[in-house]
């Protein structure tokens, strides 16, 4: 399961529940610098942690006050800055860097704010797997964006091939802005064992 935190400024990012959310939200913009407590402004400094951890038993009630929450031990941990992440990804000769960066960051952005991805299914190791090891999906979409196509949507579904072992597809769809022609590819990953890996390239993908 890969569990993520967040950073910006300086301050870690949890997410506050119930009478506390207000007050939170409050401090927090308190202590950010003028120009970024600005609705819609990003702060500069972006960091995160991905950690690959094993699910353990559920801990007392008198550990986490209250709380019957899974202990997790820790196998392997990721830290990177957002920023230099972005910067580091491979760019394809033709997409100039003014165009990629962009890019790069929605296709990232789409993948980590996905609805309750914590890493704990299948489906989510494999988008995180992807957005962590494999750049091709970042020049497929910035090559599709290069011909006026906007991403739409990112899928996965159990594979044909996930009879032995267990394997997803990964289906990105790419909407072109002035006909509405949908164009897909699609990446193949088995995610049976604690590491995700590629099983093929990605390539166009053909409903069936």
């Amino acid at each position: 399961m890969w569990l993520q935190r967040s950073r910006r400024s300086g301050l870690e990012r949890r997410r506050p529940s119930g009478s506390d959310l207000h007050l939170y939200r409050r401090q927090h913009r308190a202590a950010l610098p003028e120009p970024e407590r600005r609705e819609g402004v990003r702060p500069s400094h972006r960091a995160r942690q991905c950690w690959r951890v094993d699910r353990g038993p559920i801990a007392p009630p008198q550990l986490c006050n209250g709380l019957q929450v899974p202990i997790v031990l820790f196998a392997q941990t990721y830290s990177f800055d957002t920023d230099s992440f972005l910067r580091s990804i491979p760019r394809p000769d033709t997409i100039p860097e003014p165009q990629f960066t962009p890019v790069a960051e929605e296709v990232f952005g789409r993948i980590m704010q996905a609805t309750d991805n914590a890493g704990a299914t299948d489906e989510h190791r494999a988008l995180n797997y992807l957005a962590t090891r494999y750049p091709a999906i970042y020049a497929t979409t910035a090559e599709a964006h290069a011909r006026n196509s906007a991403l739409t949507a990112i899928d996965v579904r159990p594979s044909p091939l996930s009879a032995i072992r267990k394997v997803v597809d990964v289906i990105v769809s790419y909407t072109q802005r002035e006909t509405d022609v949908v164009e897909k590819f699609f990446v193949r990953v088995d995610v049976t064992e604690e590491f995700p890996f590629l099983v093929t390239k990605i390539s166009p993908y053909y409903d069936r």
